[in-house]
């Protein structure tokens, strides 16, 4: 089953978020360092007002395996550097399998 790694950017009174930045350059560089990896798709949701996080990201991997790879990759460093250049916060992370509709 697949792995979804959600990732939540809080929003306080001061905190920013370029978001052009992070659709333009954040997300293309993420996706080019982790496709290898076993990355096949990612979605980003603009959140309502009244959330404790301004936005999220799902990114989806083939399975538990490719995410530890991705996770783990040379390449990593560089995607995690990346998030000072669009957000004054940190990024919340949440990971899990992909649950099938029936059991």
């Amino acid at each position: 089953m697949s792995v979804l790694v959600t990732v939540l950017y809080p929003k306080t009174e001061k905190s920013t978020f370029d978001f052009d930045y992070y659709m333009k350059k954040h997300m293309p560089l993420a996706e080019e360092k982790w496709t290898p990896y076993g990355l096949t798709n990612w979605v980003v949701t603009k959140l309502d007002e009244n959330a404790p996080y301004s936005y999220q990201a799902i990114l989806f991997f083939k399975d538990q395996e490719s995410w530890a790879k991705a996770y783990q990759a040379p390449e990593t460093p560089v995607v995690l550097a990346d998030v000072a250049n669009y957000s004054s916060e940190p990024a919340v992370l949440l990971i899990g399998n992909e649950v099938p509709k029936t059991a």
